[in-house]
């Protein structure tokens, strides 16, 4: 009787090890599940325009929103329509924020529009400035293709209040509106904001705040591509408002995260950013826009806590089997005694 409890025990004991071994795998494979901010790293000081990189990749991925957060406030930066593995997530003009202490926090959205907030590393701004600069030098989103989305930069290259409607004759597709402030003259770059639209024949309106009558638009939004739309106001004439196809942001060598989540160049990508391997950078992807710019580097950060799969699970699983097959043995070997 004891020789048939301790065989089932070996069994349960097996069936653990198996459950263990076979879900930390199925974790490692779907990449780092959540976010790794990788530069600027805990505890930097930085100055002028820095790129942000790391890794952001969840289930049911929708968008996400990146933050700085300083004392109680929390400061929207820019919003992200594709995932990124070992790449560029965003370019921070840090000269437009007072010098201080600030802290990344990314808000994952997912397609049933449910989010997460994750708390990234801390890093100090230091530009010995009197005050921050107004506008910032640099567009902060990269533009990289959505998956299974057509995503279009709006721009207000006028001195007046912009507002665009858009929608679809066709059933199940994006719709809204949007309002962009005027861009001032003193202003390096146009105010702009991203949309995401399920493809599609889109059609809408773009009014100027000083116009009588909007602008009739009709374009076909393509999964995959990117588009922008700019407005330029009257005076530019057939250019009022442009809508074409534009070239998306290149990424840089290391970063998978526009790949198919089953292909295995993806996936080898993923898994060193969740083990914790250092991201291949080479000296173009270190490059970024202004002068003194820093490029901070350290060890991996896994913020959301669920991006590093823990070795541990394995360790544990292995000692298991290890343990199952020694007492497995010395069972045999005592019931081969007593059937003897």
């Amino acid at each position: 009787m004891k020789i048939h409890y301790f065989t089932r025990l070996l069994l349960v004991l097996a069936v653990v090890a198996i459950m263990i071994v076979a879900g930390g795998s199925a974790a490692l494979a779907q990449g780092p599940d959540g976010v790794i901010i990788t530069s600027p790293a805990e505890g930097a000081t930085v100055s002028n325009v820095v790129i942000v990189s790391g890794a952001v990749d969840f289930s049911d991925f929708l968008k996400y929103d990146f933050f700085l957060k300083n004392g109680g406030n929390m400061i929207w930066v820019a919003t992200g329509y594709s995932p990124v593995i070992n790449g560029n997530m965003l370019r921070l003009d840090t000269k437009t924020f007072a010098d201080g202490a600030y802290q990344i926090v990314v808000r994952k959205v997912t397609t049933d529009s449910q989010y997460t907030d994750h708390m990234g590393p801390t890093f100090t701004i230091k530009n010995g400035l009197s005050a921050p600069n107004p506008f910032p030098e640099v567009e902060a989103t990269f533009l990289y293709p959505a998956p299974g989305f057509a995503t279009v930069r709006v721009r207000n290259c006028t001195g007046e209040n912009f507002f665009v409607d858009y929608g679809s004759p066709d059933g199940f597709r994006s719709s809204g509106e949007l309002t962009l402030q005027l861009k001032p003259q003193e202003a390096p770059i146009c105010p702009y904001s991203d949309l995401a639209l399920i493809p599609g024949e889109y059609r809408g309106t773009g009014k100027g705040e000083a116009q009588s009558e909007g602008v009739v638009f009709m374009f076909s939004a393509e999964a995959g591509k990117v588009y922008e739309m700019t407005y330029n106001g009257p005076g530019a004439g057939a250019a009022q408002l442009y809508i074409a196809e534009m070239k998306p942001d290149e990424r840089i060598s290391s970063d998978t995260g526009g790949l198919a989540p089953d292909d295995p160049n993806r996936m080898q990508s993923a898994e060193a950013m969740a083990t914790g391997a250092a991201p291949a950078t080479t000296p173009a992807d270190m490059t970024a826009t202004g002068e003194g710019t820093t490029k901070t580097e350290g060890t991996m950060l896994p913020v959301s806590g669920q991006a590093a799969q823990p070795t541990a699970p394995f360790m544990v699983a292995a000692a298991i089997l290890i343990v199952l097959m020694v007492v497995g043995g010395v069972f045999a070997i005592k019931r081969g005694k007593q059937t003897a």
